[in-house]
């Protein structure tokens, strides 16, 4: 993370921000400052089950790292949002009842439903 971000926040009370994220650096000491500056929602970026999660976003483990940064969110009572870019590996599970009911039930406030738009070979084979 930037690290003037919450400086940011703060010198801009007429402001609001939604801070885009995967969770993986979001830990409680981030979700206080958040609270305090009163001014940001995160939201944050939910791509799939644990397979999808980790293809689409290059890592280990980032589906559960990001349930627990929307966990730590909601302790915090942040309004709390989650991002999906909706293409052709994800779109039934993150339509599905079954999913709405899980950010539901934990916590989640808002859902983001964007359109990954690719570009060359290289993205359209995230998105597969």
């Amino acid at each position: 993370m930037h690290k003037q971000l919450f400086e940011i926040f703060e010198k801009n009370p007429d402001c609001y921000f939604q801070l885009f994220t995967n969770g993986t650096l979001f830990t409680d000491s981030a979700a206080q400052k958040l609270l305090k500056s009163a001014n940001v929602t995160p939201l944050f970026s939910f791509e799939g089950d644990e397979q999808v999660a980790d293809i689409r976003r290059g890592g280990h483990n980032i589906y559960n790292r990001t349930k627990e940064a929307i966990k730590t969110s909601v302790k915090h009572k942040l309004i709390t949002g989650v991002a999906i870019s909706v293409c052709k590996s994800n779109i039934e599970m993150a339509l599905s009842d079954e999913f709405i009911t899980m950010l539901h039930d934990s916590g989640v406030v808002y859902v983001w439903y964007y359109i990954y738009r690719p570009a060359g070979r290289i993205l359209i084979m995230n998105c597969v």
